[in-house]
């Protein structure tokens, strides 16, 4: 199952999520880089994981906001866990010696890992004195104010969920 990049889904919906799907074994929980400075911990979401996911093989949590705890949880409770993507969870520090006495079936990506999102910044590559001046584009045709009193759900408020065939190699990051 994936719900990546998901950021209305709360604590409550993954325990709904891992109470009624018991037989998951793979789910991906990535979020944007780019947002992880506006998120709250998300330790809720890891403890919900931890205890209704016991089956797990494949879990991926990219740029979470959780912490050496919460993996730890995830780690114990979680028995079968053969893949484990911490990728950019910076507050997640794991001993190595730990790891390969605890956890030896587990590989575990992250948390330090140099990809496309780390180090970069778009200030670098432009200047006002290009020919293109994105700050002189402004010409009011976007919306930056944050009032969101207007915005409907165009769901209604119900929850979407899709299902992928597999997470291995030859899956195509689950998309059939």
């Amino acid at each position: 199952m994936d719900l990546s990049y998901c950021c209305k889904i709360s604590a409550r919906s993954l325990s709904a999520i891992g109470e009624s799907c018991k037989a998951l074994v793979g789910f991906r929980r990535n979020m944007h880089p780019i947002d992880l400075k506006e998120r709250w911990p998300q330790v809720e979401e890891a403890v919900a994981i931890a205890t209704t996911m016991s089956k797990l093989k494949h879990l991926e949590l990219a740029y979470n906001c959780i912490d050496t705890e919460c993996v730890v949880e995830i780690i114990n409770r979680c028995d079968r866990l053969e893949f484990l993507d911490v990728r950019g969870c910076w507050d997640v520090k794991l001993d190595q010696d730990w790891l390969e006495k605890r956890a030896l079936m587990i590989k575990v990506l992250g948390p330090h890992v140099v990809d496309q999102f780390e180090g970069h910044s778009c200030s670098d590559y432009s200047d006002s004195d290009s020919l293109f001046d994105y700050e002189s584009l402004d010409d009011g045709l976007w919306d930056d104010d944050d009032d969101d009193e207007d915005d409907e759900d165009p769901v209604g408020g119900r929850l979407e969920l899709r299902f992928y065939e597999g997470f291995g190699e030859n899956c195509g990051n689950g998309w059939v």
